[in-house]
């Protein structure tokens, strides 16, 4: 039988994907997956709970594990959870515990088995595959809100002022519905128009337009986010109205103090938010009085004068802006009378002084402390903390020594701070206490989980051990849980006590999202899980137990059960003949885990693992195969040339019985030889299997590996199986001594990295010096763990022993190590450096998805897609939107456009007014973000064409072309020469005879899209329509006739047959598919548009396929298709199914066909025994020694 050959490219997927990633709740380091929880507890009851949740107390005696794990720890103090003991494992019987000491090192200490601390959770590695295989169990794509906006806004009323946006920023899986919310009273739905009941609400995708109107001032607004899984809501904003009230209209003279100088009143009119932007004038409006050593302006408008002369007999006015309204005020003019020079004084500080601005500081702002004296010669400054630390690096001495500035201030920095003033006279010193707050912080977010019915569930959302003035709020489906206002059976359920919430005796209905929303007077925070409350008796999904599990003689043998349930249940194993294993002794069971330890031959034979819940049970069974010890070698070869050396890896193993597949790997320098280096490194494998005596087997596997010549190849080559491993230097020699003295400094935006060669002393004796040709640097991030090679281009200056690297993410910590390189070998890396922070950097991404939206005339929407989300560059990230306006007729000139107007946003959308509303105009529009250390060096442009006459464009069909029956691509063009006229969406309609029309509304701002729901092989006359933002539209466009194509086909095909067969020249297997034939609905046996399409699932993953077409025309028999697969590998577990397909598109899809290949029952029955031993399904547990 002659069959078509398919070639698949199968990303390769093993089980070892589930040891890659951390369930939901742990937190990963390095090869850990951690929990940290804050509940204290005593030893033993930390451990019961670690092991509930399919783990135990943290254990390693690897520094840099241990490191890994005192970072995260550093990391939720630093968040407020100052716990400075936490409890791990036991060393001798004595628990263990991570303690930080005040000069914030940490360190591991003993401690009592009575002592209650919190404590480290680690999972084992069949808790982890457990909890990830349970988690499979949960559905995905519950919305999540993914940043909070500001508690409050602040906002200029007027009449047809600005609207004011508001985001509604949610991630979601399928999308949500968004519902806004004035005084929690519903006002606008996305399902509906764009336009709310109430003209005066706006809503663009998430964000709601509210007018700037003084009736809504103090009125709160939030957003409600909904899809299948629940609801979710943001957090409160409330709108409060910016305003400046006018100065008093005179005010009388002021005289100098009895003691020397004077201080000179602003007398502020009141205004909202407070301002600190102040001026004097002198004289006249337009002289402005600048500071001095002698003369100070304060942040609360004061004006200080250390001593005064006769020079300063003048007339001044406080003049006061506030950039919310957009404008200021000055007031009266008054007179300082002076009536001579004053004599020679001491410092002396106002007892007011010093003084915090902004009054109420909070984390992260920047923080002025101000200082002033009276004296006379003038006197300077000094600042210092009274506890001995000193001011620190983001601390900044402004003002003549009068100002101490601390940049993105931390709760480090609080503390009392003195200033003292010294002139030739005397000194003085008065002190004042930085007290900060900050923004409530969510210390460990929640996460979703599964529940089971009848149970108790509880969620934490604990506060900073230092805030003592945030308040909780908990929510389900977007509605406060509030127990006193619930119903008596459900009132006795919820238990909420402050930082958590309980819920007892479990049911269906509560499923729904979750959230905890912290609040105070800075901002808010908000965490949310989605909660599946399901019910589900036990079942052993694919690839969770291997059939066969294959062990050397003399190993451990330890085997979870894994399985999915809800409630979890119970487990336990049985042996051949259904006896329950113990829980003592050399082959036992311990808490779901079969463990076998010294494995004899005689414990070859089947295991049973049972599972159980209340609702029902289920079984796996496991065949354990022992194999003598496997004889693992890796060799050079005589094959080896001046350009390719060639390695070999030799496995011999004996059998029994069965004898399992090797599955050779290569790594270089403890890295998997992966796609990339397999272009340049060449494999090959050569298999030999033999009787041997009566009763057994010997397998002899082998693979070459060919390598280039290139120092990028150097190092330790290791081959591994799933029976053992083995390794070699390449060149077979020793490899130079790390280098020491590793350092890194920083100065500027640069990095020096430096290093000394080893002493002579320390070098191996058969090494020579002379032999280091160069060094390799290694680089890693706090975030991501993994060493990697440096890229060469960081580095800008290249020493002896040492190296200058630039360009490094910004703000963002690294460490580093050096490797020594000769000419044929990679050295052991060096002890890593300390990490290094980098200094903060204006944003490099630019704006991306600009897009505009026309609200009135005189109004634009514009928007975009926010930068930075993961990390963020510098402090304070926020965005300058400039314009300028201009006539449509000016746009032909050569003359360069200048933006002369601007605004500020910290949301990735701004309102633009417009000066004029007449006519046809072009808004040339700039989006560049900028951070505390200055603008992005680019900015994204585009210009917005707005018309104030109305007139909608016309647009016209240029192309209709039919994709399959249901589905057809439309193009079209506006009509005119026009641009500025006015067009918001387009309409599609396509009508036929006694079917529904089938229309769509999209964006003005494209020109083609592909229309769905359309009938087979019918005729449609389609047009488009132009529509404006009031719900207007102007005419259609000239009807485009277009027939759909044919019916898909009806039936599905049925799997008759899938299997493995060998190849003819005995070179491998390959895998034989065969299926029923089905009509196509195409009589052209010849045409490549009809056939059938093969759906190959790897079982694990089962969410994407890989997809093969077959035409007809490429069967060697209509009547009975078929095709060979190849590409698939051993031990993997496929799910195939066959639909057909013709013009029309793709019919219903064959019932599943599931295979693991190497099992007895995929052979082809005319298989040699050979093929059948070649290709046994082997475990990844294999065990060693």
């Amino acid at each position: 039988m002659n069959i078509i050959f398919l070639f698949l490219s199968i990303l390769q997927l093993s089980t070892a994907f589930f040891n890659e990633q951390c369930p939901l709740g742990w937190i990963s380091s390095g090869e850990w997956c951690v929990k940290m929880s804050i509940q204290p507890e005593t030893y033993h009851k930390a451990q019961k709970f670690c092991e509930s949740e399919g783990g135990q107390l943290f254990h390693s005696e690897i520094q840099t594990e241990v490191d890994d794990v005192i970072d995260i720890l550093d990391d939720l103090y630093k968040r407020g959870v100052h716990e400075s003991t936490w409890i791990i494992s036991l060393i001798y019987h004595t628990p263990r515990a991570i303690s930080r000491h005040s000069d914030g090192n940490y360190s591991i200490i003993t401690t009592s088995t009575s002592a209650t601390y919190p404590f480290i959770c680690s999972l084992t590695q069949s808790g982890r595959r457990m909890l990830n295989f349970q988690q499979m169990l949960l559905p995905k794509g519950a919305p999540k809100i993914v940043s909070s906006s500001l508690s409050e806004i602040y906002f200029h009323p007027r009449n047809g002022a600005d609207f004011v946006p508001i985001p509604c920023s949610v991630e979601a899986q399928p999308p949500t519905t968004i519902t806004w919310y004035k005084n929690d009273i519903q006002i606008i739905h996305s399902s509906s128009s764009s336009r709310s009941s109430n003209e005066s609400y706006l809503l663009s995708g998430g964000t709601l337009l509210v007018p700037a109107l003084s009736s809504l001032a103090y009125s709160s607004f939030h957003c409600v986010a909904s899809n299948e899984f629940g609801k979710i809501r943001s957090a409160s904003v409330l709108l409060k109205p910016a305003f400046l009230d006018s100065f008093a209209e005179r005010r009388h003279d002021v005289l100098p103090l009895v003691g020397g100088g004077a201080r000179l009143e602003c007398d502020a009119p009141a205004h909202q938010p407070k301002s600190f932007s102040f001026t004097w004038l002198i004289g006249t409006t337009n002289r402005v009085l600048h500071q001095s050593p002698r003369v100070f302006i304060s942040s609360d408008g004061s004006l200080y004068f250390s001593s005064v002369t006769p020079d300063d007999d003048e007339k001044y006015a406080c003049a006061l802006s506030l950039s919310s309204t957009q404008s200021g005020h000055y007031g009266p003019f008054f007179r300082l009378r002076v009536g001579g020079a004053q004599p020679q004084s001491p410092p002396r500080i106002p007892s007011h002084l010093p003084q915090v601005f902004p009054e109420t500081p909070t984390v992260e702002d920047t923080v002025y402390i101000e200082c002033f004296a009276y004296g006379n010669p003038v006197p300077t400054y000094k600042w210092t903390r009274v506890d001995g630390h000193s001011l620190g690096p983001r601390a900044t001495i402004t003002n003549f020594g009068r100002i101490l500035r601390i940049d993105n201030v931390q709760m480090a920095d609080s503390g009392r701070y003195r200033c003292t003033a010294g002139n030739s006279l005397n000194a003085a010193h008065s002190d004042v206490v930085l007290t900060l707050k900050s923004r409530p912080t969510v210390v460990l977010p929640l996460y979703d989980r599964l529940v089971s019915t009848e149970s108790t569930f509880h969620m934490d959302c604990p506060l900073s051990n230092a805030d003592r003035h945030s308040t909780i709020e908990w929510f389900k489906d977007a509605n406060p849980i509030v127990p006193l206002l619930m119903k008596p059976d459900e009132r006795s359920r919820y238990k909420v006590d402050d930082s958590r919430l309980t819920v007892s005796d479990t049911r269906l209905s509560d499923s729904g999202i979750y959230e905890c929303i912290i609040s105070n007077e800075i901002g808010v925070s908000i965490s949310s899980a989605h909660v599946f409350v399901k019910d589900a008796a036990p079942a052993f999904p694919l690839q969770a137990m291997p059939l066969k599990v294959y062990a050397i003689k003399g190993s451990t043998l330890n085997m979870p059960c894994i399985y999915q349930a809800s409630p979890h249940g119970h487990s336990k194993w049985t042996d051949a003949g259904g006896n329950k294993l113990p829980h003592k002794g050399r082959v036992r069971e311990e808490k779901g885990i079969l463990i076998i330890q010294d494995i004899l031959p005689d414990d070859e034979g089947l295991f049973f693992c049972s599972a159980h819940n209340r609702l029902g049970r289920a079984h796996s069974q496991v065949h354990l195969i022992v194999v003598d010890k496997p004889r693992i070698r890796v060799k050079t070869n005589k094959g080896s040339t001046s350009e390719f050396s060639n390695l070999t890896c030799e496995v011999e193993l004996e059998c029994q019985h069965e004898c399992p597949e090797t599955l050779i790997s290569w790594s270089l320098n403890d890295k998997p030889i992966g796609h990339k280096n397999k272009k340049h490194m060449k494999t090959k494998i050569h298999e030999h299997r033999k009787h041997s005596g009566y009763t057994g087997y010997t397998l002899n596997q082998k693979m070459d590996l060919e390598i280039p010549h290139s120092e990028k190849h150097l190092g330790r080559y290791a081959c591994s199986s799933v029976i053992g491993g083995a390794s070699i230097e390449f060149p077979s020699k020793l490899s130079p001594p790390p280098p020491v003295s590793v350092t890194v400094s920083t100065k500027n935006n640069s990095i020096h990295l430096s290093w000394k060669k080893p002493p002579s002393h320390r070098e191996p004796r058969d090494y020579q010096d002379d032999g280091v040709k160069g060094y390799l640097v290694e680089i890693r991030t706090r975030s991501d763990r993994q060493w990697r090679s440096i890229p060469r281009d960081l580095i800008t200056k290249s020493e002896a022993e040492g190296f200058f690297l630039e360009s490094l993410t910004p703000n963002n910590d690294y460490q580093f190590r050096v490797r020594s390189l000769d000419a044929s070998s990679l050295g052991e890396p060096s002890t890593p450096t300390e990490w290094i922070h980098t200094p903060s950097a204006a944003p490099q991404d630019p704006i991306e998805d600009l897009n505009w939206k026309i609200i009135d005339p005189g109004t634009i929407l514009v928007e975009w897609k926010p930068i930075e989300q993961d990390h963020k560059s510098g402090e304070n990230l926020r965005y300058r939107v400039t314009w300028s306006e201009s006539s449509i007729d000016d746009q032909s000139s050569e003359k360069p456009h200048v933006l002369t107007h601007h605004l500020e946003s910290k949301q990735p959308q701004a309102i633009v007014r417009l000066n004029s509303t007449e006519g046809c105009r072009a808004v040339a529009l700039a989006i560049r973000p900028f951070n505390d250390e200055g603008p992005s060096p680019v900015s994204t442009d585009t210009v917005a064409l707005i018309s104030s006459t109305g007139k909608l464009r016309a647009a016209d069909i240029t192309s209709a072309v039919p994709l399959n029956g249901t589905h057809i691509h439309l193009k079209w063009e506006w009509v005119g020469e026009n641009e500025c006229q006015v067009a918001h969406a387009i309409k599609i309609s396509c009508k036929a005879e006694k079917r529904e029309t089938v229309t769509a509304m999209v964006s003005s701002q494209l020109y083609e899209w592909t229309l769905a729901a359309l009938e087979p092989e019918t005729l449609y006359s389609c047009s488009v329509m132009p529509y404006n933002n009031k719900g207007s539209h102007g005419e259609p466009s000239h009807p485009h006739k277009i027939w759909t194509k044919q019916y898909p086909p009806q039936e599905a095909p049925s799997i008759t047959k899938l299997s493995l067969k060998p190849l003819s020249d005995d070179s491998g297997y390959t895998t034989i598919l065969e299926w029923s034939a089905v009509d196509l609905r195409n009589d052209n046996s010849s045409d490549v548009s009809a056939g059938y399409k093969i759906y190959i699932y790897i079982s694990e993953t089962a969410s994407e396929a890989v997809v093969l077409s077959m035409p007809n025309s490429r069967l060697t028999s209509s009547e009975k298709p078929s095709a060979r697969l190849d590409g698939l590998r051993l031990m993997y577990m496929y799910t195939i199914q066959v639909a057909a397909y013709n013009d029309g598109g793709i019919g219903p899809l064959s019932p599943p066909k599931t295979i693991r290949l190497g099992t007895a029952s995929t052979i082809d029955s005319s298989s040699s025994p050979s093929v059948f031993l070649s290709v046994l399904l082997v475990s990844l547990y294999v065990l060693l020694f």
